[in-house]
């Protein structure tokens, strides 16, 4: 690397392309938790709206 206002030689390259690829690996492993975790938690909201249906169905039918 060059000390800051040096002249870039044409040997000089950078690792842009190495960086980016090792990062948008864990990026997209990251996307897919939150993803699965978020249908998860929409899953469980459902069947606890179908539980609490079902219970208050059971209590109006034994109150009548």
């Amino acid at each position: 690397m060059s000390a800051p206002g040096t002249p870039r030689r044409a040997t000089d390259r950078g690792a842009t392309l190495p960086v980016v690829a090792a990062m948008v690996v864990p990026l997209v492993v990251m996307v897919a938790l939150v993803v699965d975790i978020g249908a998860k938690r929409q899953q469980e909201a459902q069947a606890q709206a179908a539980v609490d249906a079902a219970a208050l169905a059971g209590t109006y039918s034994v109150a009548s």
